[in-house]
């Protein structure tokens, strides 16, 4: 049977390009688990490494799903180093995929109440402005590597409201 990614023996062009994303995103040359080296995102006081992606063709084939996990480290403007969690996403493809946006969770981490603004019911991260048809989910251009650079963002908002009592944006 095919589905809209294809089948475990062939992948659609779409299950491709979201395949060689994911890899780009994470700078991972294979998906075999691996250390990868550490580089620098966003700016020079942040950084990440990779230490899994896996595509995932669960029980219910009309929805793969991607496994990431990852630490982060940052620093402060003292060069006093913060958090160097490890963390699992679990990026999630509807069956209505690409119509609708991947169900990003962070499995490995339990998320809190603070959160009411930046979480849907089931510990599903909002990544965007729902409200807004300008930012977000573009069914023609978005992949789930979009969501997953931006989960890493979320993850490091969370962070920082967790040292200081609010939301980056609400600060």
């Amino acid at each position: 049977m095919n589905y809209w990614w294809g089948n475990p023996s062939k992948f659609t062009p779409r299950m491709w390009a979201e395949t060689v994303a994911m890899k780009a995103a994470f700078d991972v040359i294979k998906t075999s688990g691996v250390l990868i080296e550490t580089r620098v995102y966003w700016d020079d006081n942040f950084y990440l490494s990779t230490h899994l992606l896996k595509l995932n063709i669960s029980s219910n084939p009309y929805q793969p799903f991607w496994t990431v996990v990852f630490s982060m480290r940052e620093t402060d403007k003292k060069s006093k180093s913060r958090s160097n969690d490890q963390f699992t996403l679990r990026i999630e493809y509807p069956e209505s995929y690409p119509a609708s946006e991947p169900h990003v969770t962070i499995p490995s981490h339990k998320l809190g109440t603070m959160l009411a603004n930046h979480i849907f019911p089931g510990g599903v991260l909002c990544l965007h402005n729902h409200s807004s048809s300008r930012t977000g989910w573009d069914p023609s251009s978005s992949t789930a590597a979009t969501f997953g650079l931006w989960s890493v963002e979320w993850v490091r908002a969370w962070q920082r409201s967790k040292r200081t009592g609010k939301w980056p944006d609400e600060a």
